[in-house]
């Protein structure tokens, strides 16, 4: 069967029936965030797109002086450029001063002869006679023949050009900035939000727990208060509506949808050693109906995802090295973000409280290490500090940049849980190695990642010992086009459980890892986990011939347990006996990001699931979900201030 044919053509169609409360605010915020942010940007692209004229030099024509006489408006600014073809005709050549003379003499090689007496501008009619010995130069060329006027008596230069491929830098030069882009607003809050965008950066808090893009970006807020840059005042929010049929989990059935709101607020201070930061936020879902599916990962209300103090040493003892502190509660991302990740799709966030170090020696390298206590989210509140889940954290990481075509990561984690915790205990050690070369036009690009579990894991009533497996391969090529489209094979493996009911474990622990930009959408899809699968796909990634779509990427992938008699994790599916198979089925996904600016980011996405054997047979037990594919949607805006 194709996978037309397998498509839930009414998908679309529910969501325009069921869903015109929701459709008529989505459209009065579209229109407002056109108003907002895209119009005075489309204002400005038609502006750039006239062609450049020239001046007498050569040079562009200021739009204010374009097909203008400058006698005519003495308020216009006369291009400087033409200035001297105009004015030297106008001069009698037996009439100049001296002054005007030498200096055009000083422009001229040096002349043999009496150099008391300014040589006349008409010397050049007497002949060689007015000098003896010496070939005096024209004077006066150089005024008549200016290098200027060749331009402007070749046009034939501008019509190779009209494209204009080699001009297009001029909008460098007109690129929207905050006046422009926030044209609506008050000429002083125009004015400092323009300032917000060109004072230096300086360092926060957080810059060396989690990437740069996600702590940079004007802060308008600040500015307009007119703090110091010291001051890191900042607020996003975003909003995603999102959309999934058939689900695949035994607690949840029909469609469900829901609007994913999260607000988050920060307030630090940023000196040369010392540092503070509070991040507050606020995560909640709205349109959940009754019984439909809300988890600690959807919504978690009035917390505080960051609240720590950190001290930054540089060249240590002369030796060149930096070194960070961090103490307090704070989030992190490691490497590739596979084990440990402030999330960034998903609504709520993991954090941490403990100590964090950090060191370094210029870009070539760096070290982390860090001994924390897992924050356990609540629904509702701020979660308790230091202890609550009574687990133990801790790790070493290091990273090589020093071979461009092999950086390289090295890492141990371990994890202790409590015996309060009845339900999940963890005792284990991750050893893990990533080598990689980044994407770069016209090359082959590579990652490897493997990872080794060790330990024990069970619960009150009896432990296992663990012994487990991670491993991710993909090799991509960027084509030298002008789309750079980027196209990746790649492959992942989670071991699972062989035998449930013996006496080793084998499915792998993710820990506190991300999944969406890799695996499938989380939300309230998210079917995937880097537990007991194995996985096969392709994704391409391309940027469309429209300013207004940043990024497209087109991804396909196949799925299967690694062991059929292990669950499937996440679900809460499992056959002990292995008899459904384990070919959980295939999907295919779309995604566009656009990025107007650092401030304001946009992104939508639809993914199909084509359920495989192992879900058909399973559907055949009832209170199972149903073998009907599964279809998910999401759209989504965030703005930063």
């Amino acid at each position: 069967m194709s996978l037309l044919e397998n498509t839930n053509l009414s998908f679309f169609t529910k969501l325009a029936n069921q869903n015109r409360r929701l459709f008529l605010p989505l459209i009065g915020l579209g229109i407002a965030l056109w108003v907002f942010e895209v119009s005075p940007v489309l204002g400005q692209d038609l502006q750039l797109g006239l062609p450049e004229m020239s001046g007498p030099v050569g040079q562009p024509i200021p739009q204010d002086s374009e097909e203008k006489d400058p006698q005519a408006s003495p308020e216009k600014k006369v291009p400087p450029q033409a200035e001297p073809v105009q004015r030297a005709p106008a001069m009698a050549p037996q009439e100049m001063s001296p002054v005007p003379s030498q200096d055009l003499q000083l422009e001229l090689p040096e002349r043999e002869g009496p150099v008391e007496l300014p040589i006349p501008q008409d010397s050049r009619e007497k002949g060689p006679q007015a000098i003896p010995g010496q070939k005096v130069p024209p004077k006066a060329e150089p005024v008549q023949k200016a290098p200027a006027m060749k331009p402007q008596k070749e046009p034939v230069d501008s019509v190779k050009q009209k494209p204009l491929p080699k001009k297009r830098p001029a909008k460098k030069v007109v690129k929207p900035s905050g006046p422009a882009t926030w044209a609506w607003l008050p000429a002083p809050v125009r004015d400092r939000f323009a300032v917000a965008q060109k004072i230096p950066w300086r360092e926060r808090a957080d810059e060396v727990l989690i990437p740069r893009t996600q702590v940079r970006w004007p802060r308008y807020l600040g500015s307009l208060l007119h703090f110091p840059v010291w001051v890191d005042l900042g607020m996003s929010f975003r909003v995603r509506y999102e959309e999934a049929s058939n689900p695949f989990r035994t607690d949840q059935f029909g469609t469900d949808e829901q609007l994913a709101l999260r607000t988050r607020a920060r307030l630090g201070f940023s000196g040369q050693t010392f540092r503070f930061l509070a991040e507050f936020q606020d995560a909640r879902a709205e349109f959940v109906d009754p019984g439909e599916r809300v988890s600690s990962g959807t919504q978690n209300k009035n917390d505080i995802v960051q609240l720590f103090g950190s001290a930054t040493f540089r060249n240590v003892l002369g030796t060149g090295f930096r070194t960070d502190f961090h103490v307090g509660r704070l989030t992190m991302d490691f490497g590739r973000r596979r084990l440990i990740a402030r999330n960034r799709f998903r609504n709520s966030t993991n954090a941490f409280d403990g100590v964090h170090w950090y060191l370094d020696r210029g870009s070539a390298w760096h070290m982390r290490a860090f001994l924390v206590l897992p924050v356990a989210r609540k629904l509702d509140g701020v979660s308790d500090f230091f202890g609550a889940d009574d687990t133990l954290f801790w790790g070493v990481f290091y990273e090589s940049k020093q071979i461009p075509w092999l950086r390289t990561n090295v890492y141990y984690f371990g994890i202790n849980d409590r015996p309060s915790n009845p339900t999940s205990l963890r005792q284990h050690s991750t050893f893990g190695l990533r080598v990689s070369k980044r994407p770069k036009r016209g090359a082959f690009d590579y990652e490897g990642e493997t990872a080794w579990q060790v330990g024990t894991v069970g619960t009150t009533g009896g432990k296992k010992d663990l012994f487990a497996h991670m491993h991710h391969a993909e090799i991509g090529y960027v084509f030298n086009i002008k789309t750079t489209p980027r196209l990746v094979i790649q492959y992942d493996y989670a071991s699972g459980t062989r035998n449930p009911s013996g006496s080793q474990n084998e499915t792998f622990d993710r820990l506190y890892g991300g999944r969406n930009w890799e695996l499938a959408p989380t939300g309230i899809f998210g079917p995937f986990f880097r537990s007991n699968i194995s996985s096969p796909g392709a994704r391409i990634y391309f940027r469309p011939l429209t300013r207004f779509i940043g990024t497209v990427m087109v991804k396909y992938r196949a799925w299967w347990l690694a062991q059929a008699r292990d669950a499937w994790v996440g679900s809460g599916l499992q056959d002990p006996t292995g008899g459904s198979g384990n070919f959980l089925g295939q999907d295919i996904e779309l995604k566009a990001t656009w990025r107007q600016s650092r401030n304001l980011l946009f992104s939508a996405g639809y993914d199909h699931f084509f359920k495989g054997s192992y879900l058909k047979n399973l559907a055949k037990i009832p209170g199972n979900p149903s073998a009907a594919d599964s279809d998910y949607f999401y759209i989504q805006s965030e703005i930063r201030f």
